[in-house]
């Protein structure tokens, strides 16, 4: 087995016993009031971090023969790894007294985990087809306009909602840590529509490519639907009273648990590893 997946294998366990002992952020929960809890204390978080791992053992030269692949899934991982733990130890040192050492570090963060989003796209995009079938790209540039549109809806609902001048400091904080948001939105778009771009690849597992659409499609949708429910629960606080938080918890639930975890299954399963030459063989191949 390679070292990275030895290695990430044994980060996803101690991040299992270190959450369930309360050692580090996010803790479990687990709830029969909640059965999907079940899954969303360890997916797609667990996924993610073994993300490194299954790239590798799927493709041991994956340094040299898919290099953004790999570098987009360790940057992802150690993200998801790294990031709650480290938000929750500096905010308990640091105290109230100074959150701007916390927004700027999720500030990082959140860019951290775009370009990993980016790195993986640009990993997937030069393994596709160079010229997808016309339904195929219609149908990877509609999911990835619905994940971007919810930067609209965002706007929408900044500028509908008025500034908090008993704490101005507040509503700035809130913006800044918008802007990395933002752009990790516009990283999982370009993620979504290289995923779905390979839909039609013949080099490729029929049933990988069509899990990975699945997964992508179901992020895309409940990314957009999370969305304009918040709108409309900002423009009405009585739907949203009527409505409670159901919808939204199992919209995250269907569009993070379950349809980024696909997209890792599918990548383990041999989304990142096409059949025909790697795209720096293709003019050799052809030439021969």
């Amino acid at each position: 087995m390679p070292r990275i997946a030895q290695l990430f294998i044994v980060l996803a366990v101690l991040d299992i016993v270190a959450r369930w002992l309360g050692l580090v952020e996010p803790r479990l929960f687990l709830s029969t009031r909640h059965p999907e809890s079940f899954l969303s204390a360890f997916l797609p978080r667990e996924a993610l971090i073994l993300l490194p791992a299954a790239v590798v053992l799927r493709r041991p030269d994956a340094a040299a023969a898919t290099p953004w692949v790999l570098r987009g899934a360790l940057i992802v991982a150690l993200v998801e790894l790294l990031s709650h733990p480290t938000r929750a130890i500096v905010s308990g040192m640091v105290g109230a007294q100074d959150e701007g050492v916390v927004v700027g570090l999720s500030v990082v963060t959140g860019v951290l985990a775009a370009l990993g989003w980016l790195a993986l796209g640009r990993g997937l995009s030069t393994l596709n087809p160079s010229v997808p079938p016309a339904a195929v790209a219609g149908l990877a540039n509609l999911a990835a306009l619905l994940v971007a549109v919810t930067i609209v809806l965002s706007l929408i609902g900044i500028a509908i909602t008025p500034t908090n001048l008993a704490n101005p400091l507040d509503s700035a904080a809130t913006r800044i840590t918008l802007l990395p948001a933002w752009f990790g939105v516009l990283a999982w778009a370009y993620l979504i529509r290289s995923v779905l771009r390979g839909l039609d690849d013949p080099s490729r597992s029929l049933a990988v490519t069509r899990l990975a659409a699945v997964g992508a499609l179901l992020s895309a949708s409940m990314t957009l639907f999370v969305s304009v429910l918040g709108l409309i629960f900002t423009l009405d606080n009585q739907i949203a009273a009527q409505v409670g938080n159901d919808p939204v918890i199992w919209a995250y639930f269907a569009g993070d648990t379950v349809g980024v975890t696909l997209i890792v299954v599918a990548i383990a399963l041999g989304l990142a590893d096409p059949l025909r030459p790697m795209a720096k063989d293709w003019d050799k191949a052809a030439a021969g």
